[in-house]
């Protein structure tokens, strides 16, 4: 367990190793005191990993020599630092650039609502769809941050257009009807039987205020 102003050992294979805050201040102040970086450097044992890389730059063999200057350059930073930003403290890091700028948003958001087929695919489809390098959970929060989530659809039976004028004129024609007609009247209907089950709806791709989009809604029975 790393303890504070203790510095660990660079495990096999790490090139770099922050300093400590108790190290930086240490280096202000023997630089305050008289100190030479040098000197600073060797009495802290500091930034050791990076003596490689003077030597390649400085073309200087593997000796006490190299860890001299790497050590020197290491507090020559830390004091530059410091005297800019008035603290030792390392600044805050940029990290990796966001693969989601609002353009790249408006081109995912474009896609996802172009038809009834985009809206039903998943969050791993549509990372294959957009060749886009980022993890399904990336592309499900990003669609959640402009207010698209996955919900079942509403069901709609689907008329044909042919048939949309025949059941107005036959609701019509039976509008006057009293409750003794309609009592002389048998009613039918399919039903289906499965001993497997008939599966689910599709999951579509949908704001709050979309769940009647034509795209949106899970077609029931063709007449």
């Amino acid at each position: 367990m790393k303890q504070k102003g203790r510095r660990e050992q660079n495990p096999e294979g790490v090139q770099h190793r922050k300093t400590t805050r108790d190290e930086r201040i240490k280096v202000i102040t023997l630089r305050e005191a008289g100190w030479n970086w040098t000197r600073i450097g060797n009495h802290l044992q500091i930034d050791r990993p990076t003596c490689q890389k003077v030597a390649i730059l400085t073309k200087v063999p593997g000796s006490v020599l190299i860890k001299q200057v790497a050590n020197r350059e290491a507090g020559i930073k830390i004091y530059q630092r410091t005297q800019a930003a008035g603290t030792p403290s390392n600044g805050s890091r940029s990290g990796r650039p966001p693969i989601f700028d609002e353009e790249e948003k408006h081109r995912l958001e474009a896609f996802v609502t172009r038809d009834s087929y985009t809206r039903r695919l998943s969050w791993e489809a549509i990372c294959i769809e957009m060749n886009y390098a980022c993890s399904a959970r990336t592309i499900k929060w990003v669609m959640h941050s402009m207010g698209y989530h996955r919900r079942v659809p509403q069901r709609k039976f689907a008329i044909r257009p042919a048939h949309r004028p025949i059941r107005v004129a036959w609701c019509q024609e039976q509008l006057d009807w009293t409750f003794d007609d309609w009592l002389r009247v048998l009613w039918t209907d399919e039903s289906s039987f499965s001993t497997s089950g008939f599966g689910s709806r599709p999951w579509v791709t949908r704001k709050a205020s979309e769940a009647y989009h034509e795209d949106c809604i899970h077609t029931t029975h063709v007449s």
